[in-house]
């Protein structure tokens, strides 16, 4: 039956399919271009009735065997008979082939036709019936249950993808079936109360309904109502989709209100309207405009949209529009009106006389390129840079549309952008440059992006050198064997490949290690890598250098803190490392690391030692070198003339001191400079309490430390509180006082108040009671009037003599 549609005109076939060239579109970048043609067959069939296109599958071979022709690859095999060399990894799959070097002519292969074919027509099927639920408004009206269609159908995708061939058409089949209760829902339901939805959500995004007291998330594909706040928080985007196909994309930190949402639900006749509280909208409108009355309010700015492709910003005082429509967006502010067409813009507010301004052009979209397969998660994306750009607005989404939003990032600096954690999966990218009002131009055409980061990747075999090789000349002949068609590179530099995939190279090394680095790159970018390991040991002596950090006093005269002293250093790679004393005995062995490197652990036995450093190379030639170590055991002597006080008034400390064999001193970090062994610093403090640290340091790192916390305060106590208690008495009161107060460091014992009441006038002093911070005292009073005696001033000082006199009204 295949060779029967072979034969149809393909003219027709296209007519036949022209009510779903959307559903085309998908499918192309779904199952790749080189299937469209087989699959413009399937869909046709589909198209033309269900029993057609079981009937195709039931006419294909479960599998095809083939026998291996000469100079034909496994690629060549799954172009002929799948449709697409790059599923090649299927037919090794099949055949449980573990390389490629294992298909020779000759070689009879099975290739998976079948179940290929089953999955192919499966996923045309199902997409075909998402297709139809969603022009019915399923969207809308079966929002769940076309989800769960469209997700059943992106796994049986994934599925394809990941080479499950029948778990694909599995799932896929009960896509189409899932897909096809939801136009029925749809159909039912056409006239439900539901006019609009959270179409796409990323990140933070809330919702308050007019009855809600607060905030709350807010679901994908959530229905909205009249008068409810839609909010997007930090980095986060939404997208609110009307009953018209009407689309409202909040960027990050914007707010809207649903103000009107009314349908006429025979004639499809609607109206709506939305305002904007803060942050940045882009509306795409869809829908018969005479069927259509749409309006974005903007608080205090007059606006009418005759376009259906713009966008509006709006902050504290100042408000922006862009028009990327051919028809006209008209704003009105202070009595000003202005007409904005397409690729225009203007700003309302901030003192600015409104008007017309010409939007910055489209960038030019440069990698990866349109279409490009990549084999890695994390992708650069890079554009020509505009004149007049201040930054630019990258929009990466898993739909052509931009429904489904993956990254929407603003105010790029530069002209490329890291997108990182991409899922295997199709995706499209675009970007707009903004200028310096902050006003976004028209986005660049759309280009895509395939990543599948589970391709094979090229093989590659290095028959010689032997890995660890040791040579005593520095040239060497390489031989190797790569998959036909790859770049092959040594060291960076490439090497010229034979049609059969052999190479040869010859090689300059250099004495020591060497890390030969091989590199096979196929056309899809996937890469392997090989490498070696070489060494060159002429029968020369090897240098030694030792440790910069190593405390000594001549080239090879060391200093050891204690009785095991680590020598490190570097020499030759691969090299033995042997200590003796002057008797021969091996006090010491280690091995240099392939940087040269050697550490090792030192028993001295004496205060003071000679020893022997012998250094022997792969080839067994040896090194010799003396060197000395004495031990030092004692930490450094520190003593200050005057401790620090623990509070005072001076922001500048003067620290003297002496130090014993110390050849580092520093305060709180800082160096400090010795002179004879003595030293003199002032110190600036900052008020409150400061952190002192004096440290000093031998030249084997023995530390002694002395450490004070300094308080400067030169705030006077703080009043916190005061009260009088009258107790009446026969001849006057008793009048008992407490005045409570706080200070950083400590307070005077006593503290002197007035009192005062009509004409009587009188003193007091009041003793601090430290467990409670307040100052207490009784005075007895006599008179007519002692009732009205109040507390007039307080005096409160500290032991550093900060004080203050305080009125109390």
């Amino acid at each position: 039956m295949l060779s029967q549609w072979s034969r149809v005109p393909r003219v027709l076939v296209r007519s036949l399919l022209a009510p779903v060239d959307g559903w085309m579109a998908g499918a192309t970048r779904a199952i790749g271009p080189r299937h469209l043609w087989t699959t413009t067959v399937l869909v046709a069939l589909v198209f033309l009735g269900g029993g057609r296109s079981r009937q195709l599958t039931a006419q294909v071979a479960e599998n095809v065997t083939v026998d291996v022709r000469v100079g034909q690859s496994v690629r060549d095999i799954a172009a002929e008979h799948l449709g697409d060399p790059d599923l090649w990894s299927e037919i090794m799959k099949a055949n449980a082939l573990a390389s490629i070097t294992e298909i020779r002519p000759g070689t009879r292969l099975v290739v998976p036709v079948g179940r290929i074919t089953r999955a192919t027509q499966a996923l045309a099927d199902a997409s075909e019936q998402v297709q139809r639920a969603n022009a019915a408004g399923a969207r809308l009206f079966a929002t769940a249950t076309v989800g769960r269609a469209i997700a059943l159908r992106d796994q049986a995708l994934e599925r394809r993808q990941a080479g499950e061939w029948e778990a694909a058409a599995s799932i896929a089949r009960e896509a189409a079936t899932v897909a096809r209760t939801a136009l029925e829902e749809t159909l039912a339901q056409r006239r439900a109360d539901a006019e609009a939805v959270l179409a796409d959500r990323r990140g933070n995004v809330e919702q308050r309904r007019p009855t809600d007291l607060d905030w709350g998330e807010v679901g994908l594909n959530a229905v909205l109502v009249k008068e409810e706040r839609v909010r997007t928080l930090s980095n986060s985007t939404c997208q609110i989709r009307f009953l018209d196909d009407s689309r409202l994309r909040l960027g990050a930190n914007s707010q809207a209100v649903i103000r009107t949402l009314q349908i006429d639900r025979l004639t499809r006749n609607g109206e709506a309207s939305v305002s904007l509280v803060e942050g940045d909208v882009h509306a795409l409108l869809g829908g018969n405009r005479s069927k259509r009355r749409f309006n974005l309010e903007v608080p205090g700015v007059g606006t009418q949209f005759e376009s259906n492709n713009f966008w509006v910003s709006r902050e504290e005082g100042s408000s922006k529009f862009a028009n990327y429509d051919d028809r006209a967006a008209t704003i009105t502010s202070e009595g000003r009106t202005v007409t904005l067409m397409k690729n225009e813009g203007t700003e309302v507010g901030r003192a600015v006389q409104i008007a017309v301004r010409r939007l910055l052009d489209a960038p030019q979209l440069q990698t990866p390129p349109d279409d490009a397969p990549l084999s890695q998660e994390d992708v650069e994306l890079a554009w020509a840079l505009v004149v007049g750009a201040s930054s630019y607005s990258v929009e990466v989404a898993a739909d052509q549309q931009f429904d489904r939003m993956v990254v929407n990032r603003g105010a790029v600096g530069e002209n490329r952008a890291l997108i990182e954690g991409l899922e295997d999966g199709t995706y499209y990218w675009r970007v707009s440059a903004i200028d310096e009002l902050g006003l976004p131009g028209p986005t660049s055409e759309t280009q895509r992006f395939t990543v599948r980061a589970d391709a094979y990747a090229p093989y590659l075999v290095i028959q010689a050198p032997a890995d660890g090789t040791i040579l005593r000349y520095d040239t060497i002949e390489v031989v190797g064997l790569a998959e036909r068609g790859v770049r092959v590179e040594l060291d960076g530099r490439p090497v010229t490949v034979a049609p059969d995939g052999r190479f040869t190279a010859s090689h300059r090394l250099r004495p020591g290690l060497n890390e030969l680095a091989f590199e096979a790159r196929d056309a899809a970018n996937h890469v392997t890598r090989r490498s070696r390991s070489v060494i060159v040991m002429p029968d020369v002596p090897v240098g030694i250098e030792y440790a910069a950090d190593l405390v000594r006093v001549a080239p090879r005269e060391f200093i050891s803190p204690g009785a095991v002293f680590t020598l490190g250093g570097t020499t030759a790679a691969s090299s033995l490392i042997h200590v003796r004393d002057p008797g021969g005995a091996t006090r010491a062995t280690a091995y240099t690391d392939e940087a040269g490197t050697f550490l090792l652990n030192i028993p001295v036995t004496a205060p003071g030692e000679s020893l022997t450093l012998v250094v022997t190379s792969p080839s067994g030639f040896e090194t010799h070198e003396s060197f000395t170590v004495t031990v030092d055991r004692d930490s450094p002597g520190l003593t200050v003339d005057a401790v620090p006080p623990r509070a005072t008034r001076d922001r500048t400390l003067r620290l003297r001191g002496r130090v014993r064999d110390a050849s580092v001193l520093q305060v709180n970090g800082n160096s400090v400079a010795l002179a004879g062994g003595q030293f003199d610093e002032a110190i600036e403090l900052q008020d409150g309490a400061n952190e002192l640290e004096v440290r000093a340091a031998d030249a084997v790192g023995y530390v002694s430390l002395a450490q004070w916390t300094v308080l400067v305060d030169r705030d006077a106590p703080e009043l916190v509180s005061q009260r009088v208690t009258h107790t009446r008495l026969a001849t006057g009161a008793v009048l008992d006082i407490e005045v409570r107060a706080r200070d950083a460091s400590e307070m005077q014992q006593t503290a002197r108040v007035e009192l005062r009441g009509g004409d009587i006038r009188r003193t007091a002093v009041l003793r601090l009671d430290r467990s409670t911070a307040s100052y207490r005292g009784v005075l007895y009073v006599t008179g007519d009037r002692v009732d009205t005696i109040e507390l007039r001033s307080v005096e409160l000082v500290d032991y550093l003599g900060n004080g203050k006199q305080y009125q109390v009204p």
